[in-house]
């Protein structure tokens, strides 16, 4: 139970090293950008870009059992609805049944998490009291920025290191000086094509793969395929593949922000767990 409990988690870890993108001999590089505010704006332009939209996908979970055995579990449908640049709801059944269903969504101000397969548990808290990425296991921040919705924010100063056909944006925290993630993008169409995020003693947690990008609802280029495995002290714990199938723009409605994008009064959960940087601790 507690390895499928932890494959389930590993949806954004949900929670996608070695890292500097990969080119065929014969194709010729194109050059990044000269400055960090032209970096910067190019990845803003794409977020600001983006149109509220729905997405079917395909989730398929990896991850080593009880018994140190690689285990591949059988794809699940899911659907995606974001209103950028923070809202955000995916739900899907990662096993029969009404039982078998798994939520999250987000705000900008909170995040929430549901899942009912024998695992009865609903966590939620506060973005400005878990501020690292990789404290929670299924993140939602982490889905929003492997569409491209990147955040700059004011509590991070970033550098930008311009290799063969990548530009490299590393951000750091102001307070902790500690590098938390890193951006590498494909300067041929200035596309994401890996996301680094590094837990607090420097080492990276989570890693995002993006790639065959498509404009599926006519508007937004998204990656159709997202990749997201996520390590412990540099082993490779599991591992989430998303295929992106189709996507439509859609119009989103006060009502429709009350029933996605807020969360729910929890009722009828085993366990609810407030989660903040301080850890999750079970309410009593």
């Amino acid at each position: 139970m507690r390895n499928w409990f932890t494959a389930v988690l590993l949806l954004s870890a949900m929670g996608l090293g070695g890292c500097s993108g990969h080119f065929r001999r014969d194709q010729v590089p194109v050059t990044g950008e000269a400055t960090l505010e032209g970096a910067v704006s190019q990845l803003q332009a794409q977020a600001e870009a983006f149109k509220p939209t729905q997405i079917n996908l395909m989730c398929k979970l990896s991850y080593w059992d009880e018994e140190g055995k690689w285990r591949n579990l059988t794809g699940f449908n899911m659907k995606l609805w974001v209103e950028p640049p923070y809202n955000l709801y995916l739900v899907g059944n990662a096993m029969p049944g009404p039982e078998g269903k798994i939520f999250m969504g987000a705000n900008q101000q909170e995040f929430w998490l549901s899942i009912r397969p024998e695992i009865n548990t609903y966590w939620h808290g506060r973005w400005d009291d878990m501020p690292d990425v990789t404290n929670l296991e299924l993140n939602p921040k982490v889905v929003l920025e492997s569409l491209g919705l990147v955040e700059f924010a004011p509590h991070e100063t970033w550098q930008l290191d311009n290799q063969r056909g990548v530009d490299v944006l590393t951000c750091t925290d102001v307070t902790s000086a500690q590098v938390t993630k890193r951006l590498f993008v494909d300067t041929r169409k200035y596309q994401l094509k890996k996301i680094l995020y590094y837990d607090t003693l420097g080492q990276v947690a989570v890693v995002v793969d993006l790639e065959r990008y498509r404009v599926l609802d006519g508007k937004n280029s998204v990656p159709t395929g997202i990749r997201v495995g996520r390590y412990v002290q540099g082993e490779l714990e599991g591992r989430v593949t998303f295929t992106l199938r189709e996507s439509r723009l859609i119009k989103v409605t006060e009502k429709t922000r009350v029933r996605a994008f807020e969360p729910a009064t929890p009722r009828g959960y085993d366990q609810i767990i407030p989660v903040t940087r301080f850890g999750a601790v079970p309410e009593q």
